[in-house]
């Protein structure tokens, strides 16, 4: 398909892949979800992703759910069930949180024809992942402490209000910085690890401030889906990775 020239200001397109003035070129249109095993970045991540950001989604995530599940075991007194419980936990939503970063999950959570109601919606099926924490960690015992199902609540209505202000609330120059503000009041409100505004139990002070990351900063933020490099030279031609 041959390359056609924009305004002067506006940089060069074709097809769904735009130049922009500091010749990025970025893509809105998700390919076709793949098939078979080649096809599992695709549902994992998005349509499209590579070697290289399916590798960036699994390390972190998979050395986040090892790491944490041990702590868990050696420090901060989990059973058995507690332990496989937390990594799996931290493989989903640290994964997430890197995996909402992506060029793929970006393109395809905020394709043409979707919308703020639904990646909202996105946000809500989390409360599942809160009442999962606060059903394992019920009681407090060896493990430092329950997560309360008053604070649970207050967690996820805390997520569903600053997820409204992301993905509606406010101008799109905007989302960013208030998205980082809630990943920030998160950080805070679970930073003492028993003892904040959110209490959280023994060794679990990451999921409050990670799952805001996943969510608020990363799937509600709409960002463009760069898919290559400036070229030396800034001439528009910058090539997939």
């Amino acid at each position: 398909m041959q390359m056609k020239a924009a305004p002067v200001g506006v940089g060069r397109w074709r097809g769904g892949i735009v130049c922009t003035m500091a010749t990025v070129p970025t893509d809105w249109a998700p390919p076709p979800r793949r098939s078979g095993l080649a096809g599992v970045p695709d549902w994992l991540i998005g349509p499209g992703a590579n070697a290289a950001e399916t590798a960036v989604v699994l390390f972190p995530a998979a050395a986040a759910a090892i790491t944490i599940a041990a702590a868990g075991l050696r420090s901060c007194g989990w059973s058995r069930a507690q332990a496989v419980f937390g990594g799996a936990l931290a493989f989903d939503v640290v994964g997430g949180a890197v995996a909402n970063a992506t060029t793929p999950a970006k393109r395809w959570y905020h394709r043409r024809g979707t919308s703020p109601t639904a990646r909202l919606a996105f946000v809500a099926t989390h409360g599942v992942h809160i009442a999962a924490v606060a059903a394992v960690w019920r009681r407090g015992g060896v493990a430092g402490g329950a997560f309360p199902p008053a604070h649970a609540a207050g967690v996820f209505a805390a997520l569903l209000v600053a997820g409204a202000a992301v993905a509606m609330g406010v101008p799109r120059r905007l989302q960013r910085p208030v998205a980082v503000t809630a990943v920030v009041a998160a950080v805070v409100a679970a930073a003492t690890d028993g003892g904040g505004v959110v209490r959280l139990p023994r060794g679990m002070g990451w999921f409050v401030p990670t799952l805001a990351l996943k969510l608020l900063a990363g799937h509600l933020v709409t960002e463009e889906p760069y898919v290559g490099d400036p070229p030396v030279g800034g001439d528009g031609g910058g090539k997939e990775k």
